[in-house]
């Protein structure tokens, strides 16, 4: 009975690192997001949403909640800070151009994401997490590869290093990610 507890336990652990993971690849599409505004030379987040406002309620279908963090009227502006993984998605794919390898990369990991977080019980095995880390890695790096600050990517895979190791580490993204 203690094993089923301990596995219960590394099990939720597991998820729960996942679950910390998929942050740290939020973080990333924001900052593609951030590169793609940059690069259509609009100055703020509120021009760039304006600029796609149509297509955007379009895409969302309604969806109210979505569509005032996105849009949230004068004299409040828009804070990428209030949106999961699913927004900042939508935005990208409908705003940004994204070449296909990080286009697929984006759906395969917003798909992985949104299964992990919709599990009935937050418990993975650790194959079943391996898996999943390694999936993980293969969009990550495919989306990394699209951000060109040394830097960012740096401090990217330290976390990632971190948080599936349970210590701070001192790596590179080349180490962590292959």
């Amino acid at each position: 009975m203690a094993t089923n507890v301990h596995n219960s336990e590394k099990g939720t652990e597991n998820w729960t690192k996942l679950h910390k993971l998929f942050k740290l690849g939020n973080e990333i599409c924001k900052r593609l997001l951030f590169d793609c505004i940059q690069q259509t030379g609009c100055q703020d987040l509120r021009t760039f949403l304006s600029k796609h406002e149509s297509d955007l309620k379009l895409k969302l279908n309604r969806n109210r909640e979505q569509i005032a963090l996105l849009f949230p009227g004068a004299p409040l502006e828009p804070n990428i800070k209030d949106w999961d993984i699913s927004l900042v998605a939508v935005v990208l794919r409908k705003c940004c151009n994204l070449p296909s390898t990080e286009y697929q990369a984006l759906n395969a990991f917003t798909k992985m994401r949104n299964k992990i977080a919709h599990l009935a019980e937050p418990n993975l095995d650790e194959q079943e997490f391996l898996t999943y880390q390694k999936e993980f890695k293969r969009t990550v790096k495919v989306l990394l590869n699209h951000i060109k600050d040394p830097q960012f990517r740096d401090e990217i895979s330290k976390s990632a290093k971190t948080i599936t190791l349970g210590t701070p580490a001192t790596v590179t993204l080349g180490t962590y990610l292959q």
